[in-house]
């Protein structure tokens, strides 16, 4: 007999508990931390704060610093948070330190003891693994403490070919049913707005393709994504 897997669907980050928590920061961590792994990095630290990564950076000299502070490269880092700067070139075999407003403190709040960063890009591939599971939390990482547009919709992707467990749940598929141009369906997000005037507009159209990879960061010790390739 098939196994249904029941899904839960958090607008903002909260601690959650269990055997498997999905983030989603589609503008730009998770998309970001998808095409490093694709590109090669080996593993990709989210942290909270330029402090802590820059703690990190002097145990380890050798790691890349990269993220954002208002959308834009944080001072005395190597990388923003742009995927094209995550290019093979940049990141192959590297270690690198990510810190972002959203993504990545999402990824460290919650208490999951497996983590998958979840974009367009990797949509099928994470879907293959969370069947595995009977129960999975996706949690959108949102934008400041406010909902994100863009993270309830790929969350509604995901979910729609789920079991609901939670009203979110049965929110964001009846949402993402409607959409069929997901870039479009970008560009009418606040943060969307914010990354086009900050000069980041190809961005929000990269992150907006689907299944480009099969990737799947995992965080296994809530510590570091490493790359999971599923067969999907």
């Amino acid at each position: 007999m098939h196994m249904e897997t029941v899904v839960d669907v958090y607008f903002l980050p909260q601690p959650i508990e269990g055997e498997l928590c999905v983030i989603i920061d589609v503008l730009r961590a998770t998309t970001s931390i998808t095409t490093a792994l694709h590109n090669g990095a080996h593993c990709v630290y989210p942290v909270e704060s330029k402090e802590e990564a820059f703690k990190i950076k002097e145990d380890h000299p050798d790691y890349i610093l990269a993220g954002e502070e208002d959308g834009l490269k944080i001072s005395g880092f190597d990388l923003g948070n742009s995927p094209f700067e995550f290019s093979e070139k940049a990141v192959k075999d590297k270690n690198i330190i990510l810190k972002t407003s959203n993504g990545t403190v999402a990824a460290k709040m919650v208490r999951c003891s497996e983590v998958l960063a979840a974009s367009f890009l990797n949509l099928s591939a994470v879907l293959a693994r969370i069947k595995r599971r009977r129960k999975a939390n996706i949690v959108c990482s949102g934008t400041l403490g406010k909902i994100s547009l863009e993270d309830c919709l790929l969350a509604g992707f995901i979910a729609k070919n789920l079991k609901y467990g939670n009203a979110q749940a049965r929110i964001v598929s009846g949402y993402a049913e409607g959409i069929n141009d997901i870039y479009k369906e970008l560009l009418k997000s606040t943060h969307a707005q914010k990354l086009i005037k900050l000069g980041f507009e190809k961005d929000i159209k990269f992150a907006s393709q689907i299944d480009i990879t099969n990737t799947v960061p995992i965080m296994k010790n809530g510590n570091c994504f490493s790359t999971g390739i599923i067969d999907i």
